[in-house]
């Protein structure tokens, strides 16, 4: 039993720093870093994939934030429906950039669909109220410097 013990502190505090209280992400991001946000629960914790924004380059940021501690955010809107080449030629070009760096940067590509969701199979928002979720939360949560996009 005493071995188990360890083991349940440290799952406990996984995703959520040890119950860090916050008010907003930026709070939190200069407290752990990259990819930390004030979660809905008023504590910090690392930024999990929505309905809208969930693909990453490299693949997998949202599975370990520490890896990519080093990197610049750049975020993109899409109708993902549709703008799949754009998708794909975006990630070529941070695959290419983070080859050999840019002056030392790395980068991470976190892109969001932004498509009318007549049919509410997403989360039933129009384009204009995905794009304005999606940026905000690429902005203010995540404090992305550039969003490509619409």
């Amino acid at each position: 039993m005493k071995h188990i013990l360890p083991l349940l502190t440290i799952g406990c505090s996984v995703g959520v720093y040890d119950q860090q209280p916050c008010e907003t992400s930026s709070q939190c991001r200069d407290a752990f870093g990259l990819g930390s946000i004030c979660g809905e629960a008023g504590l910090c914790e690392y930024a999990t994939p929505s309905d809208r924004c969930y693909t990453t380059y490299p693949a997998n940021v949202f599975d370990d934030w520490t890896a990519h501690s080093d990197s610049l955010i750049i975020g993109s809107l899409f109708d993902f429906s549709s703008d799949q080449p754009n998708i794909e030629a975006m990630n070529l070009a941070i695959e290419n950039v983070n080859e050999t760096g840019l002056n030392g940067q790395r980068f991470i590509l976190l892109s969001c669909d932004y498509a009318n969701d007549e049919t509410n199979s997403i989360d039933g928002k129009t384009g204009e109220e995905a794009t304005q979720s999606a940026a905000s939360f690429l902005i203010e949560d995540l404090q992305v410097p550039v969003v490509i996009g619409p």
